[in-house]
């Protein structure tokens, strides 16, 4: 599974590309794989490493809504990106693009039911894996 950003803004794409370095890293792998073992979760590994390695693609669009403070969303399988998410550094937005992967891919309703997450863990879990890219750095 990759980002794929096609517009022209340089800076968004500098951190699309960072993004999907981090995510096919055997540290972020192994990383995953650590964190579902520690949470009961050991069994699902194969299909979260099976999903990364997929040659499936995620647009990422930059999205400028003025009457909303949202920063990032996921519409459609695609992440949309305000200008606004562009200020911080380039590891908080890589951070939040991985939550987002990790939205898309649980939103899917053959994974949501297996993993069977409360909303609880679920938030959880987003952030965890936004985290393991934040310890890449």
């Amino acid at each position: 599974m990759k980002l794929h950003y096609s517009g022209n803004h340089s800076k968004l794409e500098a951190i699309v590309n960072r993004a999907n370095e981090i995510i096919e890293s055997p540290f972020y792998i192994s990383e995953l794989r650590k964190y579902l073992i520690e949470n009961n979760r050991g069994c699902y590994f194969g299909i979260f490493k099976k999903l990364l390695e997929n040659d499936k693609q995620i647009k990422v669009k930059l999205h400028f809504n003025p009457f909303t403070r949202i920063k990032i969303n996921n519409k459609s399988n695609s992440i949309m990106v305000s200008p606004t998410t562009l200020n911080g550094t380039h590891r908080d937005v890589i951070v939040l693009l991985s939550e987002y992967i990790y939205r898309i891919i649980i939103s899917n309703p053959q994974i949501s039911r297996c993993l069977n997450f409360s909303q609880e863990e679920k938030n959880e879990f987003l952030k965890e894996m936004g985290g393991i890219s934040k310890h890449y750095f």
